[in-house]
C-alpha cells in the first residue's frame, strides 16, 4: 500500500520472494514503480509488512524497553482496534499468541517504530482463517516512494512460542549503529523540503527555507557505542550564511523529541568534504539514542541543495591502490602511471589527490601531474636528472578530514634493466596429457557486472576474501557484504569504478554470507546477489584421503582374422549338432558425463552455449542436493521476460514461443539447497 498516493493510480511492479529458514519465513519484496505522475508525493509511513494473524491469537507481546537484546522483560500491547496503538519495538519484532503463547513473530531487522491492534467483532479470542477477528502488527518507515522507484525491504515471519521468537530474532539481530550510505537509496531517511529523487551516489536535499532537516529512521543503539558520527557532503549555494554550521540531532530513550545537539562547521563551497561530531564528551549523548536529524546548514534560498553521501558511526583514511616501482631512461618521457583510489564514506571523484617526490634534483614536485575522476587516476612524471638516481613518490588521498598515502620508487637509469633469463628446467619423465578443462562460456561484455570470483555458492577459506567481477556495461559499481540479504554490516565499498576488492576480517563462523554488487548502467542502479558460506575457523578438518591408484586400462588387442581355408575333400562327416554363432558383440556407448549429485543443480541440456533449432525448447537439469528450483529465461542477464517458472521442484521445463531472430538468450537456473538460493547463469543463441 503506497498511503502517500490518494486516489492516484500506483502503476507498479510488487514482487515477492519467501523461503524456509527453519522456524522462519524469509521474505524479500521489491517494489518497481513506473508511475507517468511524475510528482514527488509527502514521505508517509509504509507497513512493511501488515500482517494479520487468526482471532485465537490475540495477545500482542513485543520489547518496547531502553535495552533491547538485554532479555529484559516484554511489553504486552492493548489488545484493541482503530486507534491502533503505536509503539518502538527495539527489538525489531513484534509477535500475536494464543494463551499457550504460541503464535507467529513479525520481524524486520531494519524498523523500530510499529503499529499494533486486534479487530473484534465477535466473540474477544476466538476465530480462525475465514474469521472477522484478527490480530494486526506492522513494522514502519517513513518513506519517500518516486514515480521511478526501486524499493526492496525484507521481513521474517517466526513460528514459535515466544521464548523461540526471541532466541531466533537474537541469533539474526541487526547493528543499529548509523551506517547509512545513500548509493542507490535514501536508507529509509526523508527530507522536510523535498530532495532531487531516488540517490545516484549520494542524495541531494533542497535547502529552500530556513532550518532544512534530514531526518532519519526510528532506531535503538547505545550511545556509548558510538562515539563519533560522520557524514560526507558537498554544498551548491548560491548566499550561503555566515558563520556556516550543520547541527546533529538526537532523540534519547524514546522520548518523543529531538532534545539534545551538536554543532560542526561547514564549508559550503562546492567541493566535498567527510565532517566529524565528536560526541564523546556530550553529557547528553548518554543512554539509548532512538532517531538521528541532521540539518546541513541553517538556512537556503531557491535552487541551493546539499549532496549528502552517508552519515556513519565510522569512517577510515581514503585508500591509495595499485602504485608499483617504475624505470625510467634517462631523458625519456615514461607513461602515465594508473592507480585507484576509494573513500568509505563518499564518492571517490571528491577525493583531492596529489603527489610529492622525496628528492626534488631527481624528481620536481612541479614535475608530477595528476589526472583523472572518480576512483581511477593517472599520473605522469617527468624526472630532470641525467645520471642515474632514484626518489620516492608519495601520493595523497584527502577528503577533507583524512589523509590515504601510497607510494612508490622512481629508478631513473640509463639502460633498460636486464630481462630475467631462465634456468631451463631439467627434462624429465612426461606425465600423462591432463584433459583440458573445458573453456567457460564467455562474460556478457554488457548488461551490469557479473561476480566472477569467487564462484558463487562456494566456501570461503580463509576471513580474506578478493571479489572480482566482470566489467559489463557499467560506469560505476558497489560492493555490499553483510550478513543479511542486502546488508552491508561487514563491508561497504562505496561507489567505485574498479573491478576487484578485498575484504578483511570476515567472520569465520560459517554463516551465510550475502553479496550484492551494484552496477551503474545507463544512469540506473542494477543489482546481482550471491550467497557463500563463511570459513569455519572452529570446524575440524576432514582428512585428506590418500587416493586410490588409477588403474592403467588394458588395451583391446586388435583381432587378427582367422584365413578361409582351401576345400579340401574329405569323408562324409558323422552329423553333430550345429554350432551357435558367436554374437556380434555391442559396441559400448559412450558414458554421459554425471553432474555432481551435491550442490546446485546444472543444465543438462540443452548444452550451454548452444544454438535452438527452434523456437521451442526444454531445458532438463540435474538435481544436485536442491530441494527446489527455478527457472528464468530472458533477453537480458537474469531476465525473466521469456519465461519465469516460478519455484519448482521437477528437473524439466517446456517452453514454446521463445523468439527467432537469433538474439542471445540468457537463462538462471535456481536451486534452493539447504535453505539458501544460489544460481547457475547460461547462455545460448536463439534459432533464426
Amino acid at each position: 500500500m503506497q498511503w502517500a498516493l490518494k486516489n492516484v493510480r500506483a502503476d507498479c511492479i510488487f514482487e515477492t520472494w519467501l523461503h524456509l529458514d527453519g522456524p522462519a519465513v524469509r521474505v524479500h519484496c521489491k517494489l518497481t514503480n513506473q508511475r507517468g505522475d511524475a510528482t514527488q508525493y509527502m514521505a508517509y509511513n509504509q507497513e512493511l509488512p501488515a500482517a494479520y494473524g487468526i482471532g485465537t491469537l490475540h495477545h500482542l507481546f513485543s520489547y518496547v524497553g531502553t535495552a533491547p537484546f538485554t532479555g529484559d522483560s516484554l511489553t504486552e500491547q492493548p489488545p484493541v482496534g482503530q486507534p491502533w496503538t503505536y509503539f518502538r519495538a527495539t527489538e525489531n519484532w513484534t509477535a500475536c499468541v494464543g494463551d499457550n503463547s504460541f503464535g507467529v513473530g513479525v520481524h524486520n531487522p531494519d524498523a523500530v517504530f510499529t503499529v499494533a491492534g486486534y479487530a473484534n467483532n465477535s466473540t474477544f479470542g476466538t476465530g480462525g482463517a475465514a474469521g472477522y477477528n484478527t490480530a494486526y502488527i506492522a513494522p514502519l518507515h517513513v518513506e519517500t516512494l518516486d514515480a521511478n522507484i526501486v524499493y526492496e525491504y525484507d521481513f521474517n515471519l517466526i513460528v514459535g512460542t515466544l521464548t523461540d521468537i526471541r532466541s531466533w530474532v537474537y541469533a539474526h539481530a541487526s547493528d543499529h549503529r548509523p551506517d547509512y550510505h545513500f548509493i542507490s537509496n535514501r536508507q529509509h531517511w526523508y527530507a522536510n523540503y523535498g530532495d532531487a529523487g531516488v540517490p545516484t551516489g549520494f542524495l541531494r536535499e533542497s535547502l529552500n527555507g530556513g532550518d532544512p532537516s534530514l531526518i532519519g529512521p526510528y532506531t535503538a543503539f547505545a550511545a556509548s557505542d558510538c562515539p563519533n558520527v560522520y557524514f560526507a557532503a558537498r554544498y551548491s549555494m548560491s548566499s550561503p550564511p555566515p558563520g556556516s554550521v550543520a547541527q546533529l540531532l538526537w532523540e534519547t530513550n524514546n522520548k518523543g523529541n529531538f532534545s539534545a545537539t551538536q554543532n560542526v562547521t561547514v564549508t559550503p563551497d562546492g567541493a566535498w568534504r567527510v565532517y566529524s561530531l565528536d560526541l564523546s564528551d556530550n553529557a547528553a549523548w548518554s543512554g539509548l539514542i532512538s532517531r538521528l536529524r541532521l540539518d546541513p546548514i541553517q538556512s537556503g534560498g531557491p535552487g541551493d541543495y546539499v549532496d549528502i553521501a552517508g552519515v556513519s558511526y565510522k569512517h577510515d583514511p581514503p585508500s591509495v591502490s595499485g602504485l608499483a616501482d617504475v624505470y625510467v631512461l634517462v631523458g625519456s618521457d615514461p607513461d602515465p602511471i594508473t592507480f585507484d583510489v576509494s573513500d568509505d564514506l563518499m564518492p571517490p571523484d571528491g577525493l583531492v589527490v596529489s603527489a610529492t617526490s622525496s628528492d626534488q634534483t631527481v624528481l620536481a614536485d612541479s614535475s608530477i601531474q595528476i589526472s583523472g575522476t572518480g576512483s581511477e587516476r593517472s599520473l605522469t612524471i617527468l624526472p630532470q636528472t641525467t645520471t642515474e638516481n632514484t626518489a620516492t613518490v608519495t601520493v595523497n588521498a584527502s577528503d577533507g578530514l583524512l589523509f590515504g598515502t601510497g607510494s612508490f620508487t622512481v629508478h631513473v637509469v640509463s639502460s633498460p634493466p636486464p630481462t630475467p633469463t631462465p634456468t631451463p628446467t631439467p627434462a624429465s619423465t612426461p606425465n600423462p596429457t591432463a584433459t583440458p578443462a573445458p573453456t567457460p562460456t564467455p562474460t556478457p561484455s554488457t548488461g551490469p557486472a557479473v561476480m566472477l570470483s569467487p564462484l558463487p555458492g562456494s566456501t570461503f577459506t580463509s576471513s580474506t576474501v578478493t571479489f572480482s567481477w566482470s566489467a559489463g556495461s557499467a560506469t560505476a559499481y558497489f560492493l555490499f557484504v553483510g550478513s543479511s540479504l542486502h546488508g552491508a554490516d561487514i563491508y561497504n565499498s562505496g561507489t567505485v569504478t574498479v573491478h576487484s576488492k578485498t575484504v578483511n576480517n570476515i567472520p569465520t563462523d560459517g554463516r551465510t554470507i550475502y553479496v550484492t554488487l551494484g552496477s551503474l548502467v545507463n544512469g540506473s542502479w542494477a543489482t546481482n546477489y550471491y550467497t557463500y558460506k563463511a570459513f569455519n575457523s572452529s570446524a575440524t578438518p576432514t582428512p585428506t584421503p590418500t587416493p586410490a591408484p588409477t588403474a592403467t586400462p588394458t588395451p583391446t588387442p586388435t583381432p587378427t582374422p582367422t584365413p578361409i581355408p582351401n576345400p579340401t575333400p574329405t569323408p562324409t562327416p558323422t552329423p553333430s549338432a550345429t554350432p551357435t554363432p558367436t554374437p556380434t558383440p555391442t559396441p559400448t556407448p559412450t558414458p554421459t558425463p554425471t553432474p555432481p549429485p551435491t550442490g546446485p543443480a546444472v543444465m543438462l541440456s540443452p548444452p550451454p552455449g548452444s544454438t535452438f533449432s527452434s523456437s521451442s525448447v526444454t531445458f532438463t537439469w540435474s538435481a544436485g542436493s536442491a530441494t527446489a528450483y527455478f527457472l528464468f529465461v530472458g533477453s537480458s542477464l537474469h531476465g525473466a521476460d521469456i519465461y519465469n517458472s516460478g519455484v519448482v521442484t521437477v528437473h524439466s521445463k517446456t517452453l514454446i514461443n521463445i523468439p527467432t531472430d537469433g538474439r542471445t538468450i540468457y537463462v538462471t537456473l535456481g536451486s534452493l539447497v539447504n535453505g539458501s538460493w544460489t544460481t547457475n547463469s547460461y547462455t545460448y543463441t536463439a534459432f533464426k
